[in-house]
């Protein structure tokens, strides 16, 4: 049988857990095609005798919204392995766009050499599937966006009226390919969004069946309070809740708070509550690191 990839000889690790095996792999018309010791031909070869052979990795915090527009290729993400990126966190994305000069705020890396032409996320991914990215990619509906695109730069809490519109907006992201919503409570275009707004924004979540990804509101001096907000709108909202860099930021008392954030995670262990920090190089809590593998990524390129 003839392949269009032969890697020969890898070790392999499939994400099961389970002991590497020696192996060959075959690759045709961009998917696994056999796993064993293969005698067949193909159009290229790749000794990975030594080397080790593993499915793709998902960088499950990303913020290449718009510099995979800028640059499609992904180097950073590629030469590591990585194959699809969550991107859209902490509240900062590229839609839904209301006036384009307040959403730069909420975009990391804008330097206005690709315009904002598009509105909603659908729009946004379409811009991005025709620059056709190296990796696959899934968008969580930023808050930082949303509040830009309905309270402007006001830092404070959304009236009845302004919680709708964002609703709407937010109902418009999921149904267009989002695969969630993030919050980055420390930025000041989130900064003053209540507990009551998140709630309401994080059932709409929760409805659709999709993530709630939260940057806390504060990190450092009272990084446990914070986490317990999320929690209580996590559970409020009936949504599943990822909390980003959970580990709170370092100074004189920060090996404390780390205690007081496991501690708090430990004793909720049974709720839907999962994070994707590390401490020492090691997770904070094994068997709690996020990983999302999606049967269809929303857009995504083979």
């Amino acid at each position: 049988m003839s392949y269009d990839i032969l890697i020969r000889g890898g070790t392999i690790y499939d994400g099961s857990g389970k002991a590497p095996v020696v192996a060959d792999v075959a690759v045709a018309d961009g998917r696994i095609a056999e796993i064993g010791r293969i005698s067949g031909e193909a159009k290229q070869v790749v000794d990975a005798k030594d080397l080790a052979v593993a499915p793709g990795f998902i960088d499950i915090h990303s913020h290449s919204d718009y510099t995979l527009l800028i640059d499609p290729r992904a180097m950073s993400a590629v030469v590591q392995g990585v194959t699809l990126e969550v991107i859209g966190n902490c509240g900062f994305g590229c839609a839904p766009i209301a006036d384009t000069r307040l959403a730069a705020n909420a975009i990391y890396g804008f330097d206005n050499s690709i315009p904002l032409t598009w509105q909603g996320i659908g729009g946004y991914l379409e811009k991005l599937e025709a620059a056709r990215p190296a990796i696959n990619v899934m968008t969580l509906m930023p808050n930082g966006q949303l509040r830009l695109a309905t309270l402007g730069l006001k830092e404070r809490a959304a009236n009845q009226s302004e919680i709708a519109h964002m609703r709407g907006l937010l109902r418009d992201g999921l149904s267009e390919g989002a695969a969630g919503y993030s919050i980055g409570l420390e930025y000041p275009s989130e900064a003053g969004s209540s507990e009551e707004e998140l709630t309401a924004l994080a059932r709409e979540t929760g409805r659709a069946g999709k993530i709630f990804a939260t940057h806390t509101r504060d990190r450092q001096d009272h990084a446990a309070e914070a986490v317990e907000e999320v929690i209580r709108i996590a559970r409020n909202a009936e949504v599943q809740l990822q909390v980003s860099h959970l580990i709170p930021r370092c100074d004189h008392r920060g090996s404390l708070r780390c205690v007081e954030v496991v501690e708090l995670l430990e004793s909720r262990r049974r709720a839907r509550l999962f994070c994707d920090c590390v401490c020492d190089g090691r997770p904070v809590l094994e068997g709690e690191a996020w990983v999302v593998v999606p049967s269809r990524a929303p857009r995504e390129r083979a």
